[in-house]
């Protein structure tokens, strides 16, 4: 009629704390206390099962030169927990060095448009308790996942996340893109002309073309303008420059410009004495 229960308990507290500051240290950064580039590659699989917003942010560190390392490193940390306090529906991870992702739980238009212009609009009247006189400077590149693309594989989307973000820093106006595929496309096609840009100035393998200008009143031909042809390639000179100085080749490009015109003339003065 007697029962005896005999139990062994062992304590594991410390093992149990050790675990949890090992997956603190694996996840979270030190510098800005949200969770880092480990801890969004982790969780990255599950939001392609999810309707989400992908929001990459740049922040500008242009000021270091003038305030120092240290100071801008409590900036950026101040940028950081304001941002991750500002868009409390979604998650914030650190990115990059001075990169954030922000991912929001939802991919209408409607809303991620209201949260981004909230947010902007929050930067603009915000003032830095770590350096006064300063403001945050970002841009943003937004992808909705899976309405514009359903990409599964992890480095391409990566590389839309990084488009997006570039689209957003020549925007003058609000500092924001949204991504769409076409910009995929223009990317990898300005990219075969830069590879090929570059293959031609090497090996100085670029046409010119010379254009008439014309005194229309006294029916005098008083000047001519030269541009760059690619020769195995149809694409329009001024298109040509644009992507050019998109991808920063335009000095290149101009310096090659002036030496072939300049070889031209010495050439045209030997024929023609």
């Amino acid at each position: 009629d007697e029962v005896v229960i005999v139990s062994l308990f062992v304590d594991q507290t410390k093992e149990v704390n050790e675990a949890k500051s090992l997956v603190l240290q694996a996840t979270v950064d030190p510098d800005t206390d949200l969770a880092n580039r480990y801890a969004f590659d982790q969780a990255f699989k599950g939001y392609l099962d999810e309707k989400v917003s992908f929001c990459l942010l740049e922040f500008n560190d242009d000021l270091k030169h003038i305030y120092g390392i240290e100071p801008m490193s409590k900036f950026f940390k101040e940028f950081a927990q304001v941002t991750k306090k500002h868009f409390q529906e979604g998650t914030t991870y650190r990115f990059d060095f001075n990169q954030l992702v922000v991912v929001l739980p939802y991919n209408d238009i409607r809303s991620v448009t209201k949260a981004v212009k909230q947010y902007f609009r929050m930067l603009e009247k915000y003032q830095s308790k770590v350096l006064t006189y300063e403001s945050f400077q970002t841009a943003m590149g937004v992808l909705r996942y899976p309405v514009v693309t359903v990409e599964r594989n992890r480095e391409k989307l990566l590389r839309f996340f990084d488009i997006a973000l570039e689209k957003a820093k020549r925007n003058k106006e609000d500092h924001v893109a949204y991504f769409v595929f076409r910009d995929y496309e223009d990317e990898l096609f300005e990219q075969q002309v830069i590879d090929y840009l570059n293959q031609a100035i090497e090996e100085e393998d670029i046409g010119l073309v010379f254009n008439q200008m014309i005194d229309m009143k006294n029916n005098v031909v008083w000047q001519y303008e030269s541009e760059l042809i690619l020769t195995n390639l149809v694409i329009d000179a001024r298109y040509l420059l644009k992507i050019a100085e998109k991808r920063n080749r335009l000095v290149a490009l101009e310096r090659f410009h002036i030496k072939q015109v300049c070889e031209f003339l010495v050439s045209l003065e030997k024929a023609t004495e």
